[in-house]
Formats: C-alpha cells, sequence, structure tokens
C-alpha cells in the first residue's frame, strides 16, 4: 500500500494505537468502581474506544502543529538551497529552548556561513577578474613591445642583407681591379 517508510505515518498510527489501547483498557480497569444500568456497559466500552481514538488523534495534530511544522519549514529552506535559490533563504524564527530551537538556531547559523563563504567566493573572483585584466593589459604590451623589436630586428636584418650585397659586389669590383692590375702591370 504504502512504498515509501514514513516517520509521520508511524507516528500516526502509534497515537492511534495508543487511543486504541487505552480505549480498550480504561472500561476493563473501570468495571471494578462503576456500575452500569442493564445494556450500558457495552455503550460505555464503545464510548472509550472512540475516545481513545479521538485523543490519539489530537495528539497526533498537535505533535504536527508543534513539533513536524518547524521541521517542515527547515526542509523547505534546505529545499530551496538545494534548488539553487540561493542563500538570501528567510531565516527562521523559533524561541524554543529545546531541540526543535537548537535545530532552527543551527539552519540560521548555516545560512551566516554560507553567505560568509559566498561572499568571500564572489570577492575571490572578482579579484581573480581584475588581476586577470591586469595581466591581459600587460601581457598585450609585452606582445606590443615584442613586435616593435621584431620589426626593428627584421629592419637591421634587411640592412645587413643590404650591405652583405653591397660588400659582394665591391668584392667583385675589387676582383675584377686586381685582375686589370695584373693584367696592366709592366713586365720586367
Amino acid at each position: 500500500m504504502f512504498r515509501r517508510p514514513s516517520v509521520v505515518r508511524t507516528l500516526f498510527l502509534a497515537m492511534m494505537g495508543v487511543g486504541l489501547v487505552m480505549g480498550l483498557l480504561f472500561p476493563l480497569v473501570v468495571s471494578p468502581f462503576a456500575d452500569y444500568r442493564p445494556g450500558l456497559r457495552l455503550a460505555f466500552s464503545g464510548l472509550c474506544v472512540v475516545a481513545g481514538l479521538v485523543v490519539g488523534g489530537l495528539n497526533f495534530l498537535l505533535v504536527r502543529r508543534f513539533l513536524l511544522r518547524p521541521v517542515d519549514q527547515v526542509g523547505h529552506q534546505l529545499e530551496s538551497l538545494a534548488g539553487g535559490e540561493g542563500i538570501s533563504a528567510t531565516r527562521l524564527s523559533l524561541d524554543s529552548d529545546d531541540t526543535l530551537g537548537r535545530l532552527v538556531l543551527q539552519f540560521n547559523a548555516l545560512i551566516d556561513r554560507l553567505q560568509g563563504t559566498l561572499h568571500r567566493v564572489i570577492e575571490t573572483v572578482e579579484a581573480f577578474v581584475a588581476h586577470a585584466d591586469e595581466t591581459g593589459k600587460t601581457a598585450h604590451e609585452l606582445v606590443a613591445s615584442v613586435d616593435r623589436k621584431s620589426q626593428v630586428i627584421d629592419g637591421t636584418a634587411s640592412l645587413f642583407a643590404g650591405m652583405r650585397q653591397e660588400l659582394l659586389k665591391i668584392e667583385e669590383v675589387l676582383g675584377r681591379l686586381t685582375a686589370s692590375a695584373v693584367c696592366l702591370k709592366p713586365e720586367a
């Protein structure tokens, strides 16, 4: 019938079971002390069972109202956090000096710590982005500087290549002049 276990359902069944047991036992405990009118003993027993079930149901409603509702609030807030709705979840308020009060206090402390952590992460990311922007600017300037130096080196290399060509031409001319001078030299 039921697929998954449920603490709330178990609590309901336990309270109703205790009410039923009380309704069944009460007439037995009272019997030695009560004088019943003829035919009312069965009606009294039936009313005791009904009263026991009503008390069990009322107890469950009270537990549900005062115990389970705050737990449900914490659960809904945790669901909103897990669902990605952010840490700006509403803080819970329950002024109670017991386990539920401590649960709410710990939940609110968790929210505070998560908000602090989120703020530190945001600050770190912003600092990283600023540093990355600065690094990007420095890298851009470095690339521009390397480009300028590369242009100067390319220009110098072109100049040296031109000078080499001129020196080769001069060497060729000097070679011809030397050959001509040897030819013009008188024989002794």
